[in-house]
């Protein structure tokens, strides 16, 4: 038998204090603090993992505007002490963070026209040293009918290699830290979007479009490209993530709503290959196509509310579990979709519905690997890219409360 098990405990506080200006509701003090005590216990079959985090975090920030509200501004300090201590198998780890930093943030309103969003933020890690974020957010009503926004920035973040991969223990792998270890990750952020509303045989009709990149300069890499081992290490070459989405969103009768989108992403890392050099491979489990369809109707007064949704997820790449040594060849995940749809009869002070999830009942053939056999080097839970669960038909009673 291979048990599993977690146990999360967690005590968290929250203050908000303000200082608010009654003649003067453009301008304020506010003062945000937080304390947390997290702690977690799992154990994967004969692998435990015992995590403790306690974080205190304090914003200090104050706002104003220069001459009108269309020029306004905030400014502040923050701390942050975080303090980790983990033991996973025969290995313990521990470290305490400090970070105190400034920010400022300047934002221009040309009202119905344009907004102009420019921040900078400083941050001092007592272990990562001085970290700069900058950021610049734009919006542009070009008409009444097309917006435009766009963004830029950076950002970073410390990373918990253990807990935050958690799910990827459910299996005979071993762990291998590679190389220097430097657990932090660091990207530029930029994107648009254009949106477009129109008429369409005399209905509304709104169309969306959105792009959106990541280039890392540091990223951890979990790599399970050979079998039985999850290498750990900082990303010894180029990763980055793009990402492009079409909305469109008609209502060609009157209480019919209809959606369809359509989203692309091209997600890349380069990992260490076995036969020296890196090598340059998608993002696994993560599908580069995906489409999505929607039908909303509701019968006047909403007294009847169908709704049924249509998604497809294109093929994606797993790693190639089978190879021990050498550079295994890509494989793919199948495509598939997945229906799910809803009626619901609403009454004067409650309403019934009744629904189904994976209409059509696809699920992974065999999503364990080696089940038979727990404890033999082959066993694999972790290779998870489609549902497990099949068809479910469920319905319930909502009350509704003066």
């Amino acid at each position: 038998m291979y048990g599993f098990g977690s146990a999360t405990t967690r005590f968290e506080s929250f203050a908000k204090i303000a200082r608010l200006f009654q003649t003067k509701p453009w301008k304020g003090l506010g003062l945000i603090v937080s304390a947390a005590d997290h702690r977690n216990d799992s154990y994967f079959a004969f692998k435990q993992y015992v995590g403790c985090e306690q974080s205190v975090f304090g914003n200090l920030i104050y706002q104003s505007i220069i001459d009108n509200t269309n020029h306004t501004w905030k400014a502040g300090s923050s701390f942050l002490y975080d303090s980790y201590q983990e033991r996973y198998l025969d290995s313990t780890y521990a470290r305490t963070e400090l970070v105190p930093g400034f920010f400022g943030e300047y934002i221009w309103t040309i009202p119905n026209r344009f907004t102009l969003v420019i921040g900078n933020r400083v941050d001092f890690h007592n272990q990562l040293g001085t970290k700069w974020v900058p950021r610049v957010h734009a919006k542009w009503d070009i008409t009444p009918t097309w917006l435009a926004r766009a963004s830029v920035g950076k950002g970073w973040r410390r990373v918990n290699p253990l807990a935050e991969n958690m799910g990827f223990l459910a299996n005979a792998r071993s762990i291998k830290l590679v190389g220097d270890l430097n657990p932090l990750e660091e990207a530029w952020n930029y994107g648009f979007s254009l949106s477009h509303e129109f008429q369409l045989a005399n209905r509304k009709a709104n169309l969306v479009f959105d792009y959106f990149q990541t280039d890392f300069t540091h990223q951890w890499i979990v790599d399970m490209e050979i079998a039985h081992a999850i290498r750990m290490y900082s990303n010894p070459g180029a990763s980055y993530s793009k990402s492009a989405q079409i909305e469109f969103n008609y209502s060609p009768l009157p209480r019919l709503e209809w959606k369809a989108a359509y989203r692309f992403q091209d997600v890349a890392s380069d990992y260490l290959s076995e036969i020296g050099g890196l090598r340059r491979l998608s993002k696994p489990f993560l599908n580069r196509d995906r489409v999505l369809v929607n039908l909303a109707y509701a019968t006047k007064y909403d007294i009847w509310k169908f709704d049924l949704t249509w998604q497809w997820s294109g093929t994606r790449r797993i790693p190639n579990a089978y190879v021990h040594t050498g550079d295994a060849p890509e494989v793919n995940a199948p495509a598939f979709s997945m229906v799910y749809g809803q009626v619901t009869r609403q009454f004067k002070h409650w309403e019934m519905y009744v629904g189904v999830e994976n209409l059509f009942n696809f699920t992974q053939a065999n999503p364990i690997m080696g089940a038979a056999d727990p404890f033999a080097r082959g066993f694999d839970a972790t290779m998870v890219w489609g549902p497990v669960a099949g068809r479910m038909v469920y319905t319930g009673l909502r009350y509704k409360i003066n």
